[in-house]
C-alpha cells in the first residue's frame, strides 16, 4: 500500500542566525535608558550579521536599514551579563534574527545575501622582488608577518600560515620560474585544509602585483590586483593593503555560497524506509542546511521515503554536501537514491 503524504517543512527550516558577543556600553546617570542600549545593541548585531552575509559593494547599503527594520527581523534576544563598574553600565547581548525575514528583506534591497559558513583556509604568502629575482619567505616577507595582525569580527576566513619549513623554501625557489602554473602539492600534502589560497606578491620598484590562486569548495579562481607604491612608506600602507585583499578573498568565498532565491531546484532523493538514521541524518542536515528553501515528505510506501527540495544553488552543490557528509548518492530515473 502506497500513502501520499506532503509533510511541509518550513518551520523546521527557520534555522536562525544567533550573533553572540555584542557589548554595548553607556554612562550610567541620571539620563540612563536602558531602551537606548537595547536599540544600540540590535543595530550592532545586525551590522555584523549583514558584514558577514553580504559582499563588499553591497556593505554601504547598512546605512539605509532603520532600526524598525532590524526590530521587524528579530526573533528573540537576551542579555547574558550586566555589568556597573564606574558609573558604566556594560551588557553583553546575545540576538537571535530570523533567518528568513533577513533573507527576503535583503532580496527587496536587491542584495543576494550568502551563507555565513566560516571556514578554516591555509594562504601561502610568497614575496618575489623581481629586479633581483629574490625569493622573500616566512619572516622575510612582511605579508607572513603582518597577515594575522588584524582580523575583522565579521570575517568568515579562518587564516593558518604555513609552517617555517626549509625544504618548503627550497622547493618554491625551484620553482620560482614557473611559480604561477605550480601546482604546490607537495606542500599542500603537508595541511590538512580543503580551502586554500596561494598568494603571490611581486615586488617592482614602484609597485606591487597581487596574483593569487584561489582554491574555494573545490573551485580554482585567479585574482590579480596592482598596487602603486611609495617605498619610503611601504610600511604605513601595508595593513590597508593586505585588509584589501582579505576582502576580495572574503567575496569570492561568500560568491560560491549565494543564496540565490531566483534558484529553486526542485529535487527528489529517495531513502529506504526501514533506513530510520539514515533518513534523520538527511532531514537534520537538510534543517541546518541554508541554500535549501524547504523540503517535504513527498511520498512513503513499504520500500522508500521520497523528499522533495527546493534548492537555492546548483544541484552539483548539493550533491557534493551530501558526499562530505557520507551520503552516497545515485541519480536514477530523475531521482537521488542515497543508499
Amino acid at each position: 500500500m502506497v500513502i501520499l503524504l506532503e509533510f511541509s517543512t518550513n518551520n523546521a527550516l527557520s534555522k536562525n542566525y544567533v550573533i553572540k558577543n555584542i557589548i554595548v556600553e553607556r554612562n550610567y546617570n541620571l539620563n540612563f535608558d536602558r531602551q537606548e542600549v537595547f536599540d544600540k545593541g540590535f543595530i550592532n548585531s545586525f551590522e555584523k550579521l549583514f558584514f558577514k552575509l553580504v559582499t563588499k559593494k553591497d556593505q554601504s547599503k547598512i546605512n539605509e536599514i532603520k532600526l524598525e527594520d532590524i526590530k521587524n527581523m528579530i526573533e528573540n534576544f537576551s542579555v547574558k551579563n550586566e555589568q556597573f563598574i564606574q558609573n558604566k553600565y556594560i551588557c553583553d547581548f546575545e540576538v537571535e534574527f530570523n533567518k528568513k525575514k533577513v533573507i527576503n528583506f535583503l532580496n527587496n534591497l536587491q542584495i543576494m545575501p550568502s551563507v555565513p559558513e566560516i571556514t578554516e583556509v591555509l594562504i601561502i604568502p610568497i614575496l618575489i622582488n623581481v629586479n633581483k629575482n629574490e625569493l622573500f619567505y616566512y619572516d622575510q616577507n612582511p605579508f607572513y608577518n603582518n597577515w594575522s595582525i588584524h582580523t575583522k569580527k565579521y570575517s568568515l576566513l579562518n587564516y593558518n600560515l604555513p609552517n617555517q619549513d626549509l625544504e618548503d623554501f627550497q622547493i618554491i625557489k625551484k620553482n620560482i620560474q614557473n611559480i604561477e602554473n605550480y601546482n604546490f602539492k607537495e606542500i599542500f600534502s603537508k595541511y590538512n585544509f580543503n580551502n586554500k589560497i596561494i598568494l603571490i606578491i611581486y615586488d617592482y620598484s614602484n609597485s606591487l602585483r597581487m596574483y593569487s590562486k584561489v582554491y574555494f569548495d573545490e573551485q580554482t579562481y585567479i585574482l590579480n590586483k596592482s598596487y602603486l607604491i611609495d617605498r619610503e612608506n611601504l610600511d604605513k600602507r601595508l595593513n590597508g593593503i593586505i585588509n584589501e585583499i582579505k576582502d576580495v578573498y572574503e567575496d569570492t568565498w561568500k560568491s560560491t555560497n549565494k543564496i540565490n532565491t531566483s534558484i529553486t531546484t526542485p529535487i527528489k532523493i529517495k531513502i529506504s524506509s526501514k533506513n530510520y538514521n539514515l533518513s534523520k541524518k538527511l532531514e537534520n542536515l537538510l534543517i541546518n542546511l541554508d541554500l535549501v528553501d524547504n523540503y517535504s515528505i513527498h511520498q512513503i510506501n513499504n520500500n522508500m521515503i521520497t523528499y522533495k527540495i527546493i534548492y537555492n544553488n546548483s544541484p552539483e552543490k548539493l550533491l557534493k554536501f551530501l558526499k562530505v557528509n557520507n551520503l552516497n548518492t545515485e541519480i536514477k530515473d530523475n531521482f537521488w537514491i542515497i543508499k
